[in-house]
């Protein structure tokens, strides 16, 4: 799925952000936060493929030459190494959510980890060979869910991840490009997340997107598709700014200065 090329939900917000910086700047590396969530995704959807991605390192931490070199060499051939606290916590988390009766219910009745190819067009009716790749396809509901660890499970904290982290854009596109991928008769309209705590004890919530978010982040993936395009076009990737331009301060600041 990774080495296919084709224009992904995580691509195009990264290069809507800034396409000089995407086209010219350093490889992107995970988070330990990001570690964390791709393994609890393996372990819950997919522990079939664990043996082949991951292993297990014999030191506690990284931190020393030996433990870097074999981390290293491990990466080279493709394998994440991990301590035996990391494995630990991912464990506790997918039984956190094999425990929660809503949680077990959407994963028994749903096809995981479906990819989903598809050409799409972009506003200028230009098309574009996309991807995605779909946790949770349901077999009962016209529904897709997406899992997500999170440091705050509750609505008020999940709202702000769905603005921080443009869940939105990818609830859009997965449901556009699953149903430009599938011969489905009737369309999928609705998109879940699965949300899971990433530190003790491992809350588990579930949400289901409401319609005018989901329009939202459709016109913000097209937005960014047609960006996307218009770059490859002409070449042209620019960065943050390209002159002098006014900037304020955020409109929170002047609240707390009113306060």
């Amino acid at each position: 799925y990774f080495a296919y090329e084709a224009a992904s939900n995580s691509t195009l917000k990264a290069f809507a952000k800034n396409p000089h910086k995407w086209k010219h700047g350093p490889e992107f590396k995970r988070t330990d936060s990001m570690k964390h969530g791709l393994l609890v995704d393996c372990l819950l959807l997919t522990p079939e493929s664990y043996a082949d991605d991951y292993t297990m390192s014999p030191f506690d931490s990284f931190r020393s030459n030996d433990a870097k070199a074999g981390k290293a060499e491990q990466k080279s051939n493709g394998v994440e190494v991990l301590t035996n606290d990391e494995y630990i916590k991912a464990t506790e988390a997918v039984l956190a959510l094999k425990g929660c009766e809503v949680a077990k219910g959407v994963i028994l009745s749903a096809d995981n980890q479906v990819v989903a190819v598809f050409d799409c067009e972009d506003n200028k009716r230009r098309v574009t060979r996309c991807k995605a790749m779909i946790d949770l396809v349901s077999t009962r509901y016209k529904i897709l869910t997406d899992l997500k660890t999170a440091a705050d499970a509750s609505p008020e904290g999940f709202s702000k991840a769905l603005s921080n982290f443009g869940y939105a854009h990818q609830a859009a596109f997965y449901l556009d490009g699953y149903n430009l991928a599938s011969d489905e008769k009737d369309k999928r309209t609705g998109f879940n997340f699965l949300v899971s705590e990433n530190s003790e004890p491992y809350e588990v919530a579930t949400y289901q997107l409401d319609d005018e978010a989901i329009k939202y982040g459709r016109s913000e993936y097209m937005r960014n598709l047609t960006l996307w395009n218009d770059c490859k076009e002409s070449g042209d990737f620019p960065s943050y700014t390209s002159g002098w331009q006014s900037i304020d301060l955020p409109a929170w600041a002047y609240k707390s200065e009113e306060i």
